[in-house]
């Protein structure tokens, strides 16, 4: 089916079963071409999602789904339901732009970018639906609801390096709990606006970059991996995750020589603690306490000086 024109999506069902490989074409664009509201429950078969598909409600309930292969975006318009959540399975977009107040009717699980724009909303709904996003992840939307996470888990995960734009910072741009599980080499950057994490803030896998931009709120850290930052971010929890993970402070990479100080938590500081400014030698890195290291210290690029504050400094590691 290949969707071209509006139809009257408030009556209008399309049901897609049956064993047979089949393909749903939307219209292409953003703003037309809106096909009904769209249920799946195949028993075989695989069906493969193309272009751009704008409709206002998608349940999910059975079957194999390629949304992939042809780079495939749901556009959701009106307020409805987006549930991609099966009975056995769920399945994942790659593309959701939600461009209506949009409520989750599953745990939505995205391989490529999730926007958020206008003045539209998506919410997890009573029901705490997990969100898995692996591409960017876009607000631009002016709503005071623009993500209600309610007390959700949010994973940030795939392979790839990834934005994130959280449109601000507060109620209806917050989440409950986040966590970054991406490949160990690939990098999560902040963009644009502050992370606002109300409960716990954890990478498993991967690198988190703040990237100048500020953590509020968050009282428990975990970090398995790696904590990228300039060092003149404000980070909201008071005791950091000293068994394991790495802090590795880079700078502003403005070429300009810079002065920042390594920050302090009570009890032990840090595990490994890493300086490797964009910089070079320019930047400048000191204490503002006495600091606890765990792991190991690195100096990879930057200057470390120790010597301005006579702060005590322990190192377990080496």
């Amino acid at each position: 089916m290949t969707g071209t024109s509006d139809f009257d999506t408030s009556t209008g069902l399309i049901e897609i079963t049956g064993s047979a490989n089949q393909t749903l074409t939307g219209g292409g664009s953003l703003t037309a071409g809106k096909v009904p509201n769209i249920e799946i429950d195949k028993s075989g078969g695989t069906l493969t999602l193309s272009s751009i598909i704008r409709l206002d409600r998608w349940t999910y309930t059975a079957g194999t789904v390629d949304a992939t292969t042809n780079d495939s975006t749901i556009r959701c318009c009106a307020s409805e339901t987006l549930d991609g959540q099966g009975t056995s399975a769920t399945m994942a977009f790659d593309n959701v732009d939600v461009g209506g107040s949009t409520t989750l009717g599953g745990n939505l699980d995205v391989d490529g970018d999730l926007i958020i724009s206008g003045t539209a909303g998506l919410t997890t709904s009573s029901s705490n639906y997990s969100v898995n996003v692996a591409g960017n992840w876009t607000i631009t939307s002016t709503s005071t609801t623009a993500f209600v996470s309610n007390s959700s888990t949010v994973t940030w995960d795939g392979s790839s390096n990834a934005t994130m734009t959280t449109g601000g910072t507060g109620t209806g741009y917050d989440f409950q709990t986040l966590t970054i599980n991406k490949s160990s080499s690939a990098v999560a950057t902040l963009a644009t606006n502050g992370l606002d994490v109300d409960g716990t803030l954890t990478i498993s896998a991967g690198v988190l970059s703040l990237a100048g931009l500020n953590v509020t709120t968050t009282t428990t850290f975990s970090n398995s991996d790696t904590l990228r930052l300039q060092g003149g971010e404000t980070v909201s929890w008071t005791t950091n995750d000293a068994d394991s993970g790495t802090y590795n402070y880079v700078g502003d990479g403005d070429s300009a020589a810079d002065t920042y100080t390594v920050k302090n938590f009570t009890g032990a500081d840090y595990y490994h603690l890493t300086f490797n400014a964009t910089d070079g030698t320019t930047d400048t890195f000191t204490l503002g306490e006495t600091t606890d290291v765990d792991g190991t210290l690195t100096v990879c690029a930057g200057y470390f000086d120790v010597s301005s504050s006579n702060y005590g400094l322990t190192v377990a590691g080496g």
